[in-house]
Protein backbone atom coordinates (compact mmCIF):
# COMPACT_ATOMS: atom_id res chain seq x y z
CA UNK A 1 0.00 0.00 0.00
CA UNK A 2 1.42 3.44 -0.91
CA UNK A 3 1.88 6.07 1.82
CA UNK A 4 -1.27 8.03 2.63
CA UNK A 5 0.36 11.15 1.18
CA UNK A 6 0.57 9.41 -2.20
CA UNK A 7 -2.98 8.08 -1.90
CA UNK A 8 -4.25 11.59 -1.23
CA UNK A 9 -2.51 12.84 -4.37
CA UNK A 10 -3.94 9.94 -6.37
CA UNK A 11 -7.46 10.84 -5.23
CA UNK A 12 -6.92 14.44 -6.31
CA UNK A 13 -5.75 13.60 -9.85
CA UNK A 14 -9.25 13.02 -11.26
CA UNK A 15 -10.60 16.28 -9.85
CA UNK A 16 -7.95 18.85 -10.84
CA UNK A 17 -7.23 20.17 -14.33
CA UNK A 18 -4.95 22.78 -15.88
CA UNK A 19 -6.19 26.28 -15.08
CA UNK A 20 -7.95 25.29 -11.84
CA UNK A 21 -7.68 27.11 -8.52
CA UNK A 22 -6.52 24.85 -5.67
CA UNK A 23 -5.36 25.14 -2.06
CA UNK A 24 -2.70 23.54 0.11
CA UNK A 25 -4.03 24.47 3.55
CA UNK A 26 -0.91 23.21 5.37
CA UNK A 27 2.14 23.86 3.21
CA UNK A 28 4.63 22.05 5.45
CA UNK A 29 7.66 21.08 3.40
CA UNK A 30 5.89 22.00 0.17
CA UNK A 31 5.31 18.62 -1.47
CA UNK A 32 1.55 19.00 -1.98
CA UNK A 33 2.01 22.60 -3.09
CA UNK A 34 4.48 21.55 -5.78
CA UNK A 35 2.22 18.66 -6.81
CA UNK A 36 -0.77 21.00 -7.16
CA UNK A 37 1.27 23.65 -8.97
CA UNK A 38 2.26 21.10 -11.60
CA UNK A 39 -1.35 19.90 -11.98
CA UNK A 40 -2.91 23.32 -12.56
CA UNK A 41 0.00 24.67 -14.60
CA UNK A 42 0.86 28.33 -15.19
CA UNK A 43 -2.75 29.18 -16.09
CA UNK A 44 -3.98 27.94 -12.71
CA UNK A 45 -3.43 29.24 -9.21
CA UNK A 46 -2.35 27.63 -5.94
CA UNK A 47 -2.90 29.13 -2.51
CA UNK A 48 -0.41 27.63 -0.07
CA UNK A 49 -0.79 28.43 3.63
CA UNK A 50 1.26 27.77 6.72
CA UNK A 51 1.63 29.36 10.14
CA UNK A 52 5.42 28.82 10.29
CA UNK A 53 7.98 30.92 8.45
CA UNK A 54 10.24 27.90 8.00
CA UNK A 55 7.46 26.05 6.17
CA UNK A 56 6.92 28.92 3.75
CA UNK A 57 10.66 29.14 3.13
CA UNK A 58 10.96 25.40 2.50
CA UNK A 59 7.97 25.44 0.18
CA UNK A 60 9.34 28.39 -1.79
CA UNK A 61 12.68 26.61 -2.16
CA UNK A 62 11.02 23.37 -3.31
CA UNK A 63 8.91 25.18 -5.89
CA UNK A 64 11.85 26.76 -7.63
CA UNK A 65 11.51 29.83 -9.88
CA UNK A 66 9.34 28.23 -12.59
CA UNK A 67 6.33 27.53 -10.37
CA UNK A 68 6.29 30.60 -8.16
CA UNK A 69 4.37 32.85 -10.55
CA UNK A 70 1.16 30.88 -10.04
CA UNK A 71 1.63 29.96 -6.35
CA UNK A 72 0.47 32.39 -3.67
CA UNK A 73 2.35 31.62 -0.45
CA UNK A 74 0.65 32.91 2.69
CA UNK A 75 2.06 33.01 6.23
CA UNK A 76 -1.12 32.57 8.24
CA UNK A 77 -3.22 30.23 10.34
CA UNK A 78 -5.31 28.07 8.02
CA UNK A 79 -8.35 29.09 10.10
CA UNK A 80 -8.17 32.33 8.06
CA UNK A 81 -8.77 30.47 4.80
CA UNK A 82 -11.98 32.31 3.88
CA UNK A 83 -10.27 35.71 4.08
CA UNK A 84 -7.03 34.56 2.41
CA UNK A 85 -8.71 33.34 -0.77
CA UNK A 86 -10.48 36.10 -2.73
CA UNK A 87 -14.27 35.89 -2.76
CA UNK A 88 -14.42 35.44 -6.53
CA UNK A 89 -12.76 32.02 -6.08
CA UNK A 90 -15.22 30.82 -3.44
CA UNK A 91 -17.29 27.94 -4.80
CA UNK A 92 -14.75 27.41 -7.60
CA UNK A 93 -11.93 25.57 -5.78
CA UNK A 94 -11.08 22.20 -7.34
CA UNK A 95 -9.27 20.73 -4.34
CA UNK A 96 -8.06 21.58 -0.86
CA UNK A 97 -5.39 19.40 0.76
CA UNK A 98 -4.49 19.10 4.44
CA UNK A 99 -1.56 17.37 6.16
CA UNK A 100 -2.15 17.90 9.86
CA UNK A 101 0.14 17.51 12.87
CA UNK A 102 3.60 19.07 13.09
CA UNK A 103 6.16 20.11 10.51
CA UNK A 104 8.72 17.30 10.00
CA UNK A 105 12.19 18.43 10.95
CA UNK A 106 10.90 21.35 13.00
CA UNK A 107 9.45 22.11 16.44
CA UNK A 108 7.09 19.24 17.30
CA UNK A 109 5.35 21.39 19.89
CA UNK A 110 3.90 23.52 17.08
CA UNK A 111 0.97 21.49 15.76
CA UNK A 112 -2.35 22.01 14.07
CA UNK A 113 -5.24 22.36 16.50
CA UNK A 114 -8.76 20.92 16.39
CA UNK A 115 -10.58 24.25 16.66
CA UNK A 116 -8.68 26.05 13.89
CA UNK A 117 -8.73 22.99 11.64
CA UNK A 118 -12.52 22.66 11.95
CA UNK A 119 -12.88 26.37 11.22
CA UNK A 120 -10.75 25.90 8.10
CA UNK A 121 -12.71 22.82 7.03
CA UNK A 122 -15.99 24.70 7.34
CA UNK A 123 -14.65 27.29 4.91
CA UNK A 124 -13.10 24.63 2.67
CA UNK A 125 -16.33 22.72 2.15
CA UNK A 126 -18.14 25.93 1.26
CA UNK A 127 -15.42 26.99 -1.18
CA UNK A 128 -14.98 23.72 -3.07
CA UNK A 129 -16.86 23.42 -6.37
CA UNK A 130 -19.17 20.55 -7.40
CA UNK A 131 -17.04 17.44 -8.00
CA UNK A 132 -14.31 19.13 -5.98
CA UNK A 133 -12.35 17.16 -3.40
CA UNK A 134 -10.94 17.82 0.06
CA UNK A 135 -8.26 15.49 1.46
CA UNK A 136 -7.20 15.44 5.11
CA UNK A 137 -4.36 13.35 6.51
CA UNK A 138 -4.72 13.31 10.29
CA UNK A 139 -1.68 12.27 12.31
CA UNK A 140 -2.86 10.85 15.62
CA UNK A 141 0.49 10.02 17.25
CA UNK A 142 1.29 13.43 18.73
CA UNK A 143 -0.24 15.29 21.65
CA UNK A 144 -3.68 16.49 20.62
CA UNK A 145 -3.66 14.43 17.44
CA UNK A 146 -6.37 12.00 18.48
CA UNK A 147 -8.63 14.83 19.64
CA UNK A 148 -8.14 16.68 16.36
CA UNK A 149 -8.93 13.54 14.36
CA UNK A 150 -12.10 12.81 16.34
CA UNK A 151 -13.31 16.37 15.82
CA UNK A 152 -12.66 16.19 12.09
CA UNK A 153 -14.26 12.77 11.75
CA UNK A 154 -17.43 13.92 13.52
CA UNK A 155 -17.57 17.13 11.52
CA UNK A 156 -17.24 15.33 8.18
CA UNK A 157 -19.79 12.68 9.15
CA UNK A 158 -22.28 15.49 9.55
CA UNK A 159 -21.68 16.69 5.98
CA UNK A 160 -23.05 13.66 4.16
CA UNK A 161 -26.54 15.15 4.05
CA UNK A 162 -25.15 18.31 2.45
CA UNK A 163 -23.89 16.77 -0.78
CA UNK A 164 -20.59 15.24 0.35
CA UNK A 165 -19.41 11.65 0.21
CA UNK A 166 -16.87 10.86 2.91
CA UNK A 167 -14.21 8.16 2.58
CA UNK A 168 -11.96 7.01 5.43
CA UNK A 169 -8.71 5.21 4.58
CA UNK A 170 -6.54 3.56 7.22
CA UNK A 171 -2.95 2.50 6.64
CA UNK A 172 -1.88 -1.12 6.92
CA UNK A 173 -1.57 -2.47 10.48
CA UNK A 174 -3.35 0.58 11.78
CA UNK A 175 -3.65 1.36 15.46
CA UNK A 176 -5.31 4.27 17.24
CA UNK A 177 -2.08 6.23 16.76
CA UNK A 178 -1.46 5.69 13.04
CA UNK A 179 -2.40 8.30 10.41
CA UNK A 180 -5.79 8.33 8.70
CA UNK A 181 -6.75 9.79 5.32
CA UNK A 182 -10.19 11.38 5.11
CA UNK A 183 -11.59 12.31 1.70
CA UNK A 184 -14.64 14.50 1.07
CA UNK A 185 -16.04 14.78 -2.46
CA UNK A 186 -18.73 17.31 -3.23
CA UNK A 187 -21.55 16.22 -5.53
CA UNK A 188 -24.17 18.35 -7.23
CA UNK A 189 -27.05 16.65 -5.48
CA UNK A 190 -27.30 16.09 -1.74
CA UNK A 191 -27.28 12.53 -0.53
CA UNK A 192 -26.13 10.53 2.44
CA UNK A 193 -23.09 8.33 2.01
CA UNK A 194 -19.99 7.27 3.89
CA UNK A 195 -17.31 4.73 3.15
CA UNK A 196 -14.59 3.23 5.29
CA UNK A 197 -11.62 1.41 3.77
CA UNK A 198 -8.80 -0.57 5.32
CA UNK A 199 -6.18 -0.68 2.60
Amino acid sequence: MPPLTELAQQRVLNHVHPGDVVIDATAGNGHDTRFLADLVGPEGRVFSIDVQVIAIERTRSLLGPNRQNHVDLRLSDHANLASIVPCDHHGRIATIMFNLGFLPGSDRLVTTQANSTIQCLQSALQMVKPNGIVTVIAYRGHSGGKEEYRSIQQFLQNQTSFGFQIETIHCNRHTDSTPVLLVAIKYRESFSGQKTHYS
